[in-house]
């Protein structure tokens, strides 16, 4: 089993496609909301090499599935700069503003 947050850490491209292929909803029905925790700007250096990319491969990895996921459901609201449907808000904060706490 994987965990929401990996597979999907933004839910909303997966709410686009089951209100558009499940529930048959219609651009008229659908607005979508989609509210984020934080998200930490990724800054790697010219010279980080493998390990530096690796370090910040995990931080990568999310925040791509993130942009898949707002693409997909603009493209699946109908959302557009003048008939706007998908709304996100996701403060992004400073490096190391927050720390992972692993409980093992």
């Amino acid at each position: 089993m994987i965990d929401g947050g990996i597979w999907a850490n933004n839910p909303s491209g997966l709410a686009a496609v089951e209100a558009r292929g499940v529930l048959g909803w219609t651009n008229d029905d659908l607005y979508i909301l989609s509210l984020g925790c934080t998200e930490e700007a990724i800054d790697i250096p010219t010279d980080a090499g493998y390990i530096g990319l690796l370090r910040k491969s995990t931080a990568l990895f999310m925040q791509g599935q993130s942009r898949a996921a707002v693409g997909t459901a603009i493209l699946l609201s109908g959302h557009s700069e003048t008939d706007p449907r998908y709304f996100r808000y996701q403060p992004q904060v400073a490096a190391g503003s927050f720390y992972w706490i692993a409980w093992i």
